[in-house]
């Protein structure tokens, strides 16, 4: 015998289903946006799947879908491969799964600030000090954000957080010297750049930053201050660069082109080495000198606009007109506002 039973709802049961059918109805919704977004993401992937290293995390995450790791090693992938959406979209979905994870964080706020974020980088850091309010890495990189996006008050408070912690890190007093510096406060830059060094000596960026300032001042402490610098790394150009461009500045011409040539044997792609030798061989009337470092340049970077107009300069004074004006051709090609060119042009036309 089957039995049925009549069961009298009353208002508070109807209430009750009814929350209950809205509930599951939500959840539904929210299942079926998850999938979307993830089919969305999944069609993001379908032109990285040919790299290994990409193929075989996402073979690994469609069995694990909440592991956070996982994004995570992806997106580090994508980093690699300069691949910035796909890999926003990963990391995004491990600080979901794992909110409170610091590398996550970190790895975001580098990621945004690569991309010229500092908004995003700062959000990140700023969720991270929530989390542990004494992360010094955390300070550290905030320091750098703010100061990258020119709020040099709050990069300083973050410099004097960091120095009240540990007065003995030279970083602090280096960022502190990088804000005073944009802020036109040379004393104080070049105080704390100084600073920095009491406490890491072999310190190649402050030695820089004390040649360029002590340069443009036109001090001979720039000379010091660059050779530390080429001292501690001897394989960078722009500490030969800066230190040559400080005595042709000072037109000490016979000193700058010496150590253009030693920049030009570190790096011989240089073009603007070959290019400032060129100038000065013409501040010394040495035409045809100064030509054939103009062909150096050109050689190494055929689009260099300024080095055509000069090596038409020296062509026109050399009286090769023909010459002069294909090279001129070729700059205002480059630089149509060039109007030192189109002057040149226009005169040669007239003769």
């Amino acid at each position: 015998m089957r039995y049925f039973c009549f069961v009298q709802f009353n208002f508070k049961d109807i209430f009750l289903a009814s929350t209950i059918i809205i509930f599951f109805a939500l959840i539904s919704m929210h299942s079926s946006s998850c999938r979307n977004g993830e089919q969305e993401n999944d069609s993001l992937l379908i032109p990285y799947l040919n790299d290994p290293a990409i193929k075989a995390i996402t073979e690994k995450i469609n069995e694990d879908r909440d592991n956070p790791e996982l994004y995570f090693q992806r997106a580090q992938e994508f980093m690699r491969m300069q691949k910035v959406l796909p890999a926003y979209k990963d990391i995004e979905r491990a600080i979901t799964l794992d909110p409170e994870n610091k590398n996550y964080l970190f790895f975001k706020a580098d990621m945004m600030l690569s991309d010229g974020y500092a908004e995003g980088a700062k959000e990140s850091l700023v969720k991270i000090l929530a989390i542990d309010p004494y992360d010094m890495i955390a300070i550290t990189k905030l320091a750098k954000v703010y100061l990258y996006a020119k709020d040099y008050e709050n990069s300083l408070i973050q410099v004097k957080k960091l120095i009240d912690k540990d007065k003995s890190n030279f970083e602090p007093y280096f960022i502190a010297g990088l804000n005073y510096k944009e802020m036109k406060d040379t004393a104080k830059a070049i105080e704390q750049f100084k600073v920095s060094l009491q406490f890491k000596p072999d310190f190649y960026d402050a030695y820089m930053q004390l040649g360029l300032l002590a340069s443009a001042q036109k001090s001979p402490l720039a000379d010091q201050y660059f050779d530390n610098a080429i001292r501690l790394d001897s394989t960078v150009p722009e500490s030969y660069y800066a230190k040559a461009k400080f005595y042709q500045d000072s037109k000490r011409y016979k000193e700058a082109k010496q150590i253009y040539n030693q920049l030009i044997r570190v790096s011989p792609q240089n073009a603007n080495a070959f290019f400032n030798i060129g100038f000065i061989y013409i501040m010394e009337d040495s035409i045809a000198r100064a030509k054939k470092y103009f062909n150096y340049a050109v050689q190494v970077n055929p689009i260099y606009a300024d080095a055509y107009y000069y090596r038409a300069l020296c062509e026109y004074e050399l009286g090769e007109i023909v010459l002069a004006k294909s090279d001129l051709t070729q700059c205002l090609a480059l630089d149509p506002d060039n109007d030192k060119a189109q002057n040149l042009f226009n005169t040669l036309n007239k003769q």
